[in-house]
């Protein structure tokens, strides 16, 4: 699916969204639309709005191009005015080329977004920070009791059995720590970062071999919802941190080797060891679980039509060869009606 994903990377792709989205410059608004549209440039990370033109307030004039090709991915950081498609870049407003006219017949009546150029977005009546969000973006955190021990120039700086396993789409994994499980010094830093999906990061430094390091860690103080299970964690993110994932006692398999967080799109995650195979009662369990599904559905009888009164006739009973016995399809519910359980 990884690969499924990266290769449609260079492509245009757009996807309808069935909210209302606007747009404000100063206090007025700008951008009011109920037909928006999410657009990936190719090689972009993240998505754009793009909205139909009438649905822009604001007056539209041309705008000269105002930036060249960037080669690889096109993360958030990299500005709005580097499009890798054909197009014109207009100017909305006083605001120089914050639309983009794509050179695309499917496109021909939309207008891609500056998000940066506007002061305010909200959809239906939420504001939204950062950049669009996008619907195939997901956020699974997990508790882990396996110990995580974090290093830096080999000194201690955490160690837990308490982490969360935080798994975001196209991103590494990140272990995230209870604050009292760190071992360094912390000092809050005045760097601030925002995520549309895991809301305001707070950037912390710490002091490790005599050093400070600066901004080597962060925490979500109000996360949005997806989030809520990482509140006031601290993770193990940064590259110049060593973590080691280890296994616990009772697997008797041996602990990975130390591995680098990774950081940056298309680094990867470390390998995780397997869960513990079922044992004991679990896997009678599991086992009676599965015997059951299989008797309702070898005693799900077989349903046929004479003369328009559905009839059972018993499992794998041939059809009749006269036209009148059609077999109808068998759905749950009917296999559920037809059951003698």
């Amino acid at each position: 699916m990884q690969d499924l994903m990266e290769r449609a990377e260079g492509e245009l792709r757009h996807e309808p969204v069935e909210r209302r989205v606007r747009a404000t410059l100063g206090s007025e608004t700008a951008v009011d639309s109920t037909r928006p549209i999410l657009i990936w440039e190719p090689r972009r990370v993240v998505p754009s709005y793009a909205v139909p033109v009438e649905d822009i307030r604001a007056e539209l004039s041309p705008a000269a191009a105002q930036a060249d090709d960037v080669a690889g991915l096109l993360h958030p950081g990299i500005p709005f005015a580097v499009h890798t498609p054909s197009g014109d870049p207009i100017s909305v407003g006083d605001r120089v080329a914050a639309g983009f006219r794509l050179a695309d017949d499917d496109l021909a009546d939309y207008l891609e977004l500056d998000f940066d150029a506007f002061d305010d977005w909200y959809e239906e009546d939420e504001r939204i920070a950062g950049h669009p969000r996008s619907p195939f973006h997901s956020i699974h955190v997990h508790r882990s009791s396996r110990p995580v021990r974090i290093e830096l120039d080999g000194a201690l700086v955490a160690e837990t059995t308490r982490a969360r396993l935080l798994s975001e789409t196209s991103l590494p994994l990140r272990f995230y720590l209870p604050l009292e499980d760190v071992r360094a010094e912390l000092h809050p830093s005045s760097k601030r970062t925002y995520c549309p999906h895991k809301g305001e990061a707070s950037y912390w430094s710490l002091d490790a071999s005599g050093r400070r390091r600066g901004d080597l860690g962060w925490t979500y103080e109000q996360p949005l919802p997806e989030a809520v299970a990482i509140t006031g964690s601290w993770p193990s993110g940064t590259s110049s941190l060593r973590y080691t994932w280890t296994a616990s006692a009772a697997s008797g398999r041996p602990a990975p080797s130390p591995t680098r967080c990774g950081t940056g799109l298309g680094s990867r995650s470390p390998r995780l060891l397997p869960p513990r195979p079922v044992r004991g009662r679990d896997r009678d369990l599991k086992q009676v679980h599965v015997v059951r599904i299989r008797l309702v559905v070898r005693r799900c009888p077989r349903v046929t039509q004479e003369d328009g009164v559905p009839r059972h006739a018993g499992p794998r009973t041939p059809p009749r060869s006269d036209s009148a016995a059609r077999p109808l399809r068998r759905s749950h519910a009917t296999c559920r009606a037809g059951s003698t359980d």
